[in-house]
C-alpha cells in the first residue's frame, strides 16, 4: 500500500499543528510590520542566541589575530571597525544559512513539534519565495565581501560549502555536528585573514611574520600550530553545544528518521561530551603555549573555559528540553565570552608592551 501524500500547505495555516501559532512580539519583531514577520522568521531572528553561536567564532578569531599580528598589534580602532563590519556580514550569512536549512528540512520540520510552525512548514511562505530570498541574501553577502581580502573570500566560500551540505549529512550519519563544527570554526582563519595575519596563508606562501628570516619562520610555524589548535577547539565547541541542543529533538528525530549525535551517544552522552570538553581545554592550553601567551590568557580563557564547560555539563539535564535549551543559550555565551575576553586581554597586554618598546 502506498503512503498517503502529505497535504499541501495553505498559506497562514499550519498543517497538523499540535499547537497554535502566535506571531513573535519581542525583540526586533516588535518593530516589524506584519508582512515582514515570516521573512524574519525564515532568517531565525526569533532565535538571537543562534546569531551569537555564529559570531563568537569571529570574535574569538579576531582577538586571536590581533594577538599574533606583526610587526605590532593593530590599533583598537581597526579592531572595532573589522569586528563591527563582520557582525553585519554574519547577520546576513546566518540568515542565509537558516533559510537554506529550512528549505532542505521542510519535509522534516512540518512533522516535528518544535519546528512545525516555521514559515515554510506552516505555509506562510512558498518554496519559491524562500529560494528567491536566499538568492538575494547570497548576492548581498558577495557584495559585503568586496572590501575584504581575497583570502576572506576563499574562507567564506569554504564555509558556505560546508553549511550547504550539512543538512544532507545529518540524513546519512549521526556525526553531522563534526561537519557543522568544521564550518563554524573556519571564521578563526577568516578573521585572521581580515587582519592580514593568517598563519596558514603565510605558511603556504612562504611569508615571514618578522624581518629576521629565521625568527619569522619560527614565529609563523608557532602561530600556525596555535591557529590549528584554536580551530579544533572551536570545532569541539560546536559539537558539544549542538549535541546538547539536539537532545531537545530526540523524540521527533526518532519519529522522522533524522540522525543525530545525541541519538548515537545515548545514555553515555554526558561522559562523551565531558571527554570532548577535556580535549577542548587542552587545545586552548596548547594555543597559549605555542603562541607564547601570558598568564592573562591562561587564567581567563583556559581557566574560564574549564569552569564553564564543567559547570554546564554537570548541571544540564539531557532528558529535559528546557534544561538543554537553557544550557545551549547561556553555556555558549559563557564559553564565547571567556575565550574572547582572555584573548582580548592578551591583545591589550601585547599592545601595551609594543607601545612601551617604541
Amino acid at each position: 500500500m502506498s503512503a498517503s501524500p502529505r497535504p499541501r500547505a495553505t498559506p497562514g495555516l499550519a498543517r497538523h499543528a499540535s499547537r497554535p501559532y502566535h506571531t513573535p512580539s519581542t525583540g526586533v519583531f516588535a518593530l516589524l510590520p506584519q508582512f515582514l514577520v515570516p521573512w524574519a522568521e525564515l532568517m531565525h531572528l526569533n532565535q538571537p542566541e543562534g546569531y551569537l553561536a555564529f559570531y563568537w567564532h569571529y570574535a574569538i578569531g579576531l582577538a586571536f589575530a590581533a594577538c599574533i599580528a606583526a610587526p605590532h598589534p593593530p590599533p583598537l580602532s581597526a579592531f572595532i571597525t573589522i569586528a563591527g563590519y563582520l557582525s553585519v556580514w554574519v547577520f546576513i550569512f546566518r540568515g542565509a544559512v537558516c533559510t537554506w536549512n529550512d528549505i532542505l528540512d521542510e519535509v522534516f520540520d512540518w512533522k516535528a513539534t518544535r519546528t512545525q510552525l516555521r514559515p515554510l512548514s506552516r505555509g506562510a511562505l512558498s518554496m519559491a519565495q524562500a529560494q528567491i530570498f536566499l538568492l538575494l541574501q547570497v548576492i548581498l553577502l558577495g557584495i559585503l565581501l568586496i572590501p575584504l581580502s581575497t583570502a576572506c573570500l576563499i574562507y567564506a566560500d569554504i564555509m558556505a560549502m560546508v553549511f550547504a551540505i550539512n543538512p544532507l549529512v545529518k540524513r546519512m550519519t549521526h556525526f553531522s555536528p563534526f561537519v557543522l563544527g568544521a564550518g563554524f570554526a573556519v571564521p578563526i582563519l577568516m578573521s585572521c585573514a581580515a587582519f592580514r595575519a593568517d598563519p596558514l596563508l603565510q605558511a603556504l606562501l612562504g611569508m615571514d611574520l618578522d624581518e629576521d628570516e629565521n625568527e619569522g619562520s619560527r614565529a609563523s610555524s608557532a602561530y600556525l600550530v596555535g591557529a590549528a589548535c584554536l580551530y579544533l577547539a572551536s570545532l569541539l565547541t560546536t559539537v558539544i553545544f549542538e549535541s546538547i541542543f539536539a537532545h531537545q529533538n530526540i523524540k521527533d528525530d526518532l519519529k522522522t528518521g533524522v540522525r543525530s549525535l545525541a541519538l548515537y551517544l545515548g545514555p553515555r552522552a554526558k561522559q562523551w561530551l565531558s571527554f570532548l570538553a577535556s580535549i577542548q581545554v587542552c587545545l586552548t592550553l596548547a594555543v597559549g603555549f605555542s603562541c607564547g601567551f601570558s598568564l592573562l590568557y591562561y587564567t581567563i580563557s583556559c581557566g574560564g573555559l574549564a569552569i564553564s564547560l564543567a559547570s554546564l555539563l554537570y548541571f544540564v539535564d539531557l532528558t529535559s528540553p528546557a534544561s538543554c535549551a537553557l544550557v545551549f543559550r547561556q553555556g555558549s555565551i559563557a564559553v564565547g565570552l571567556t575565550l574572547t575576553i582572555g584573548l582580548l586581554a592578551e591583545y591589550m597586554y601585547r599592545s601595551l608592551l609594543s607601545i612601551a618598546g617604541e
